[in-house]
């Protein structure tokens, strides 16, 4: 066997093929999902019309947006919009419906809070990269 030191000092064995290093060990497992199947398409929908986002909103959406959106946009979209979907939601099991764990007045109130923080962060940004180009900014 060769040895080989790096920049470090240390020495990296390496067998005697070329001096190539061994191909890398594949894994094969299988990778398990942290989303769980069980929310329905439909209720994915009525959360997010009744709940909303945790950003405020960009100044991005079309105005047709929502008519013919495809359902695996509206479930990546669900889970940006629920990132701990399931520790803040329960199941109810007569409907199939979805329940915050903290009430539905105090959910709204913590995503409406969520909205405004973020809207202050976005309003700064904007700001800083006007003044950096030297346009003049709101007068306050």
């Amino acid at each position: 066997r060769s040895q080989i030191f790096d920049c470090s000092g240390y020495s990296t064995r390496r067998r005697r093929t070329n001096g190539k290093l061994p191909p890398k060990k594949r894994h094969n497992k299988l990778k398990e999902t942290k989303r769980d199947p069980k929310v329905s398409f439909e209720e994915m929908k009525r959360l997010m019309r009744v709940y909303g986002p945790t950003k405020c909103l960009r100044n991005r959406t079309p105005k047709d947006s929502g008519k013919d959106t495809k359902v695996l946009s509206v479930k990546r979209k669900f889970y940006r919009w629920f990132p701990d979907f399931h520790e803040r939601f329960d199941l109810q099991a007569p409907g199939d419906w979805y329940k915050p764990r903290i009430g539905h007045e105090e959910e709204m109130e913590y995503r409406e809070e969520l909205r405004k923080v973020d809207q202050t962060l976005l309003a700064a940004k904007r700001n800083a990269k006007k003044n950096d180009r030297g346009e003049p900014g709101p007068q306050s």
